[in-house]
């Protein structure tokens, strides 16, 4: 070629990724490179989304690639690429972003007997969560479903849950993502429960007004069960055990 080179453009495959054990990594590279690449250098820059505020990954490289080992929040990537022939010449590439999304737990072992077979919440306003003999879902994670659950701050509710056999040493722990940062952090707990038989009782589930902060409306809750207590609310689970996701409302 000759003359100034065409903006090269920055693609990756995978436009969403979470930060959950650094579970969905993802790969960046670049599309309409029509320069020389002998001697070219790259460094590949992020950004949050639509801050323009940019921090390098590493160090200028041969290789025209990066990979990402996750994300904690929704960001920009660009490649800025010093061109060596005919002249030297530093270009900007075309931004990519990759949104954030909701990790998928993943139990090591979903069987017969330690599995969410039933989980039943009923809201309010009409709305219920009524997943009955659903057994194992595959990799011991099942996605939330279009329906939403309504619930009220500060109310008790009573949720059935059964795991196909005898519970006694299970736990559940129900986390609600109060702040819609795709993480279930621990201060987001509102239950967690000790198991037992083969029928346990029901497990109170309430939304303290102290932890929503004013945070109402839609967000997402996570529903766990392991032998593990306390549980993690993302990533390879060490035992076994299941998660399902629920989309939730918080009204006041």
């Amino acid at each position: 070629w000759t003359g100034t080179p065409a903006q090269p453009t920055a693609i990756t495959q995978q436009s969403s990724t979470c930060s959950c054990r650094n579970q969905l990594p993802f790969i960046l590279t670049l599309s309409n490179t029509n320069f020389d690449p002998t001697n070219a250098m790259y460094l590949w820059q992020s950004s949050p989304t639509g801050a323009n505020t940019w921090s390098n990954l590493g160090t200028p490289s041969g290789l025209s690639t990066y990979e990402g080992a996750g994300q904690d929040s929704p960001s920009d990537y660009q490649c800025l690429i010093l061109i060596q022939n005919p002249t030297p010449t530093i270009i900007t590439s075309a931004i990519v972003t990759i949104s954030n999304s909701y990790c998928p737990t993943f139990a090591m072992n979903c069987n017969q007997n330690n599995k969410i077979d039933n989980f039943i919440l009923p809201g309010d306003f009409g709305t219920i969560i009524n997943d009955q003999a659903t057994g194992c879902s595959t990799n011991g994670y099942k996605a939330p479903n279009p329906s939403t659950l309504v619930l009220i701050v500060d109310k008790n509710y009573a949720a059935q849950v059964s795991t196909g056999g005898d519970s006694t040493g299970m736990f559940i722990t129900i986390w609600i993502d109060l702040n819609n940062n795709f993480v279930f952090d621990n201060s987001e707990i509102i239950s967690s429960t000790s198991l037992s038989g083969v029928s346990p009782g029901p497990i109170t589930v309430i939304v303290p007004s102290s932890i929503v902060s004013g945070q109402f409306g839609q967000h997402r809750m996570r529903v766990m069960l392991t032998t593990i207590n306390p549980a993690t609310s993302c990533g390879q689970l060490n035992g076994i055990g299941e998660t399902q996701d629920y989309n939730v409302q918080i009204v006041n």
